[in-house]
């Protein structure tokens, strides 16, 4: 079964970090997205949720950005929510964000190959990450990061996040397990029992 998530509203202004903005997917990021469909190599590691391109990356890259914009209205998408990552007005990843039991959102995020290793995800779970708690009527936001993925373990402590739980998760398609750290940022740090 597929989850599917929306939220009703997004950030009311661009989330702004310096020269590091999240704001609503928009057709102008059709060509950028499109230029790294086009190349296989630009697409590791997940970082544009969905299917990679069939056919014209164009096509493709503006069904991308209307599915994105989807999770911003009732039925929602798989993935909930997304907001673009642009560095100096230049499209370099996406957050994703999914209501959860309660008042809580999963948050996840992805960075082009070419831009990682910058501190730009963290940047970017940081702005998410407080419009959430602060202006989106969330109280608590969770990380989900694969026990083995280094790089994700150090963004979830540079954003201020804890760990709370370790989770086996399965892929339906495949049956394959794996598990997962889960991490916790709330409004204040210790309204938040671990459990």
């Amino acid at each position: 079964m597929t989850y599917i998530s929306y939220l009703p509203h997004p950030p009311a202004k661009t989330l702004v970090d310096g020269d590091l903005e999240l704001s609503l997917p928009s057709p102008a990021d059709a060509p950028a997205l499109a230029a790294c469909g086009a190349d296989p190599v630009l697409l590791e590691g997940i970082w544009v949720s969905g299917s990679p391109p069939a056919g014209d990356p164009y096509v493709w890259a503006c069904a991308r950005i209307e599915e994105f914009l989807s999770g911003w209205r009732p039925p929602g998408r798989p993935h909930g929510a997304t907001l673009a990552i642009r560095e100096r007005d230049r499209l370099v990843g996406f957050v994703y964000m999914s209501r959860r039991e309660g008042c809580a959102l999963e948050l996840a995020y992805g960075i082009a190959p070419p831009e990682r290793g910058r501190g730009l995800a963290t940047r970017a779970a940081l702005l998410a990450t407080s419009w959430a708690l602060e202006g989106g009527g969330f109280d608590r936001v969770l990380l989900y990061v694969h026990e083995d993925h280094r790089a994700g373990h150090r963004v979830a402590a540079k954003a201020g996040f804890r760990q709370i739980e370790r989770v086996v998760s399965r892929i339906e398609h495949t049956a394959e397990t794996f598990v997962q750290v889960v991490y916790v940022r709330t409004r204040k740090r210790d309204d938040f029992d671990s459990t």
